[in-house]
This record gives C-alpha cells, structure tokens and sequence, in this order.
C-alpha cells in the first residue's frame, strides 16, 4: 500500500515535472532567443543598460510580492474549499497591491538618485522612470501563478510569467530588425510593459469563477504573517542571484553587464530541472509534511534529486567544454565570457545537486531558519563583492555569484539533513 501509493505520488511528480520542464525549455529558449536579438540589434552598451534595468526591477517584484508566492503555494495547496482560495487570492492581491505601487512610486521618485548615485550611470534615469511600471504589473502576475502552481494548472503558470509576453515582444523585435526600423530604447521598454499587461489580464481571466469582490481583513492578516518571513528569504534569494549583475553596476561597465547577464541566461539552463520539479513538488512537499507522511517526503525527495541529478550533467560538460560555441549565438563579441559562463554553470550545477532544499525548508514550516541562512550567505557574497568585482570585473562577479550560490545551498541541505532527516546529496 504505502509503495503503491508512494509510486503513485512520484509518478505524478515526474509527469508533471516532464510537462513543467518542456513548457520551461520553450520558456527559456524564446527568454535566450529575445536576450540574442536584443544583444544583436541594440548592441552590448544598450543591452547590458536593459539587463541591469531588469535586474533592479526583478528584484523590487520580489520585494513587492511581500512573501504572497509563497503563501499561496502553502495556504492553497493545502485548502479544498474553492471559496477559501479566492478568498486567499483576493487577500494576496490586495497585499501585493499595496506594496507594490508603493515601491514603484518610491522608484520613480528615486530614479535619479539610483542611476547617478549608486550605479554611476546618469544615461538610465530616463529608462528606470518607464520600467518601474513594471514592479506591480509582475508581482501581480506571481500571485496568479503562484495560484495556478497550487491548483495543479502548471502550464498556465509557467507560462504568463515569461513565454507569453516575451514571444510578443520578440515577434515583433524580430520584425522590425527584419524591416530595418530604428525601435528606439525607451519605446523598446514601453512596449515591453504593454505586453506584461496583456499577461497578466490574460492570466486574472483564466482563474475558473473568479471576481475579485469583498475582502477578508483575517484573511489578510494571516497571509501578511505567513508571507514576511517568506518575504525576507525571497528578497535575500533574489538579491542573491543577482547580486553579479549588481555589483558590476556599481564597479563595472554596461557592456561586463551583458557579458554576464547573456552567459548567466545560458548557465541557469542547468538548473531548469530544478526550477520545473519545484513547480510540481513545493505543494506536494507542504502536503506530506502537515498530514506526517515523513517517509514518503524522504523517499518523494531522494527520487526528485536523482532526476535532477541526470538530467543537468550533460548540460553542464557542455557548457564547461564548449563555451565559445554557445556564446556566439549572440554574437562574436560574446564569446569573451566563456570563462564567465564555465563559472555560473559550476555554480547552477551545484545548486541543483542540492536538490530543493530551499523549498523543503519554506514548505516544512521553517521559514526563518531559511532566512537566517540566506541572511548568512548574503553577508558573506556582499563583502566578497567588494573585494573582488572592482579588480577582477565580470569575472570577479561569477566567482562571487558561484560561492554565494554554494554557501546558501550548502547551508540549507545542512538543515534539512539535521532536522528533517534528509539527505538530497545521498541519491543511490
């Protein structure tokens, strides 16, 4: 009984998983195929200013999502009443409302001071102002995918967050390459915003009976406390993976940026299986571990790190081996990140043969020890930073991205081993 019902659960992880992973394969090609054309028609100066741009904004999203992702994924999984979710959705919503039009305001008003002041760059205040309309635009859209994921509809929340808008802005990038017209930067970015509003009106109108009406203010409450400690793990997570990008906003050149931005694009490739088995088994994960199924968790868990495990090798021996070859897709001037890209593929490969250790810990109820473990790994990649981007560059910028991934991996499957009892390194 318990392995067929074990068989039956990891059966429909891998299922899911295979569906989740096909959808983020298209996903990240038409995501390297737009970031190739931009590099292409803008040239590396443009193209690393609106990869630096995407970066500031990436993160106030997360910021702006106030944890709600997360607390979806936690509260709805685990709730049957279809009135109960839409009163968690129209909760998360309004909190994620709130917060992220305040920080858009904050960014507009601050735009100036940000491109001048912190990143030396006066030429992007012009740009930031446009852009910041996008905070609240993508923290809605994570609510409703966040949503989706916890209702099983997997391919419907994968796919607003990137393949939607970015297919028609590539469309018709490609077009007017084609053409021969001059798209100007600014207008790039405008249009860039419009088809996020597209996705996410096409996303509000996917959700079966929904209207979002009255609101729960206990409702509200419980999901601002389940979400702030999410909220500070999240924000550390993403500041995290970005903080290459960020430093060489500071102490680098708008062109390092796109070296590194392109070859980063192209190293998270590894970890895709990761991020697509996440998408199936962060609700599955919460479900087992609140109704004490410990064993199947075990056993759900050493199962997912084996597929993940099998499928990320050969990509890695591909990128370590041939780097050259795969950056000149972007253009000639690209294949001076080799080096760069063999670095971030060591580091998405080792954050992948954790397995999804973060979740686990976000899933299981132990959000603030997650936290005080990214806060760790954070402190010790800011000073890394510091030391080492304004002499070594973009390469500098790999190194600290792969030990600030290592040391934030590491020091999750450590607290997953010692309280839960979990080895994902331990796959045979």
């Amino acid at each position: 009984m318990f392995s067929s019902q074990l068989n039956s659960i990891f059966g429909t992880i891998l299922k899911n998983s295979s569906l989740a992973l096909l959808v983020k394969i298209i996903g990240s090609a038409i995501s390297i195929s737009l970031a190739a054309i931009i590099a292409r028609y803008y040239g590396p100066d443009i193209a690393g200013q609106y990869f630096l741009l995407m970066s500031i904004v990436t993160y106030f999203v997360v910021v702006g999502s106030f944890g709600q992702q997360n607390a979806m994924l936690q509260k709805v999984s685990s709730t049957g009443s279809e009135e109960k979710k839409f009163t968690l959705l129209n909760s998360s919503i309004f909190i994620v409302m709130c917060f992220s039009m305040i920080l858009s305001c904050l960014m507009y008003f601050a735009s100036e001071f940000i491109s001048s002041n912190i990143f030396n760059k006066p030429e992007l205040k012009e740009a930031l102002e446009s852009i910041v309309f996008l905070i609240p635009l993508l923290s809605l859209l994570n609510v409703f995918s966040a949503y989706y994921q916890a209702n099983n509809r997997i391919i419907v929340s994968m796919s607003i967050l990137g393949p939607i808008p970015n297919t028609i802005v590539l469309a018709v990038l490609m077009l007017v390459s084609f053409i021969g017209i001059e798209l100007q930067f600014n207008n790039f970015i405008l249009f860039v915003i419009i088809c996020t509003f597209i996705s996410l009106l096409y996303s509000s109108f996917m959700v079966r009976g929904y209207e979002f009406d009255s609101l729960d203010f206990g409702a509200i409450k419980k999901m601002l406390l389940i979400g702030s400690p999410m909220l500070v793990v999240q924000a550390c997570m993403q500041l995290n993976s970005l903080i290459g990008q960020f430093s060489l906003g500071v102490w680098g050149t708008t062109t390092d940026i796109a070296f590194f931005a392109i070859a980063n694009k192209i190293a998270i490739l590894i970890s895709l299986i990761l991020t697509s088995v996440n998408k199936i088994a962060a609700p599955k994960f919460s479900e087992l571990y609140s109704t004490g199924n410990y064993e199947e968790l075990k056993v759900v868990v050493k199962n997912c790190s084996r597929l993940m495990l099998l499928f990320s090798f050969p990509f890695l021996l591909i990128l370590l081996f041939f780097p050259k070859w795969v950056l000149g897709f972007f253009g000639e001037e690209f294949e001076a990140a080799s080096q760069i890209l063999r670095i971030l593929a060591v580091g998405q490969f080792i954050n992948v043969s954790t397995g999804s250790v973060g979740f686990i810990l976000l899933m299981t109820g132990r959000q603030k020890v997650a936290r005080n473990n990214m806060l760790l790994s954070l402190f010790i990649a800011l000073f890394l930073s510091i030391i080492i981007v304004p002499v070594y560059g973009a390469d500098g910028a790999a190194i600290v991205t792969l030990l600030s991934l290592s040391t934030a991996n590491l020091l999750s499957w450590y607290t997953v081993k010692k309280e839960l009892k979990i080895n994902t390194f331990k796959i045979l």
